[in-house]
């Protein structure tokens, strides 16, 4: 699927943002935003902003507060296609309804972030949840559960679940959808409790998660399909 060459964009490290940093080279009185993630911002109070992303890392999904103006977290855009006036603007999380991000040069291949709040951690292991909402790629939109990609600077990529009366969105594996004993565990912990989930993850091919991690959302909306 077209969708999983995100996924390597969301395990980008410090040296690959500098590379970004180096592409980004003045033309005349352009800047180039090939490598630029081209960003509509749709905004509770029913306002629209677009321009190019300027987070660290050029991607949503990474976050630091802002000391100066807010504890919460906020998403940056540039007008990199004007020559005055060309100054990042920022807005917080909170204030964000969703927002669409692409590559001018794939414009039909767009993905969606959902502020969110989230619980980074796997299993019954000690919650790693932050006080701002968390933008999530949607990835997967079943009858009862939602799949999405998140990024944090320490913890690297995170697949998360979303069900219905859940406070927070749950990490379940890796971006990288690699399955070791240790977190085949944490997925019985998570997901267990659901008719035939502990017996189909106990039989799961690692091959066949890396994949596709996001075939475990589809068995548990199966699942609970049938319970119905």
């Amino acid at each position: 699927m077209a969708i999983y060459k995100y996924i390597n964009i969301l395990r980008l490290s410090l040296f690959v943002y500098l590379l970004i940093l180096g592409n980004v080279s003045v033309s005349g009185q352009k800047k180039s935003t090939k490598d630029l993630f081209h960003t509509k911002v749709f905004l509770k109070n029913d306002s629209v902003a677009e321009g190019y992303l300027r987070n660290f890392l050029s991607h949503p999904g990474v976050y630091y507060a802002d000391q100066i103006n807010s504890m919460d977290s906020t998403v940056r855009i540039n007008h990199m296609d004007r020559f005055i006036l060309r100054k990042n603007e920022k807005y917080n999380n909170r204030d964000i309804d969703s927002l669409i991000t692409w590559y001018d040069e794939t414009p039909d291949i767009k993905m969606k972030w959902i502020p969110i709040p989230a619980n980074l951690a796997f299993g019954f292991n000690t919650p790693v949840i932050y006080h701002y909402p968390l933008l999530l790629c949607l990835m997967f939109k079943g009858d009862y559960v939602s799949g999405y990609l998140g990024f944090d600077p320490m913890l690297g990529s995170r697949l998360l679940y979303l069900m219905d009366g859940m406070p927070y969105a749950k990490a379940f594996i890796s971006g990288s959808g690699k399955l070791t004993e240790k977190r085949r565990k944490t997925l019985i912990d998570e997901f267990g409790k659901y008719p035939g989930m502990k017996d189909y993850i106990m039989g799961l091919d690692k091959k066949e998660l890396e994949q596709d991690p996001l075939v475990i959302l589809r068995k548990l909306d199966e699942s609970l399909k049938g319970q119905q």
